[in-house]
């Protein structure tokens, strides 16, 4: 049994290394993720948008960054605010420089 293991690890890590290595394998990762919370909880983010902000939640191509930015911009979502300036913390203008406009088109 861990034969199984051990041989499926060992196949992995070379594989990887082949095709871009695990930084590339693990930034694909988060960037599937960071997709995903733009998606999966759509319909609770949404209930902090304004109804008539054309910028919703749920485009599984966009970012939830690019989202809340856009609602900023508009003036559509306290929440998005506070987001942005949480994310702020980390990275000057976040949100300001993840917006996507030319997503968000299959928002829910």
């Amino acid at each position: 049994m861990i034969w199984i293991v051990v041989v499926s690890g060992w196949l992995l890590f070379a594989h990887l290394n082949v095709r871009g290595g695990i930084k590339a394998y693990l930034k694909n990762n988060v960037l599937w993720l960071d997709q995903g919370i733009n998606v999966i909880p759509a319909p609770l983010w949404n209930l902090f948008v304004k109804k008539d902000t054309p910028h919703r939640f749920g485009d599984p191509d966009e970012y939830p960054s690019s989202v809340f930015g856009k609602n900023v911009e508009h003036g559509g979502c306290t929440v998005c605010v506070l987001m942005c300036m949480f994310l702020s913390l980390f990275d000057d203008r976040h949100c300001e420089k993840s917006r996507e406009p030319d997503e968000g088109k299959d928002a829910l």
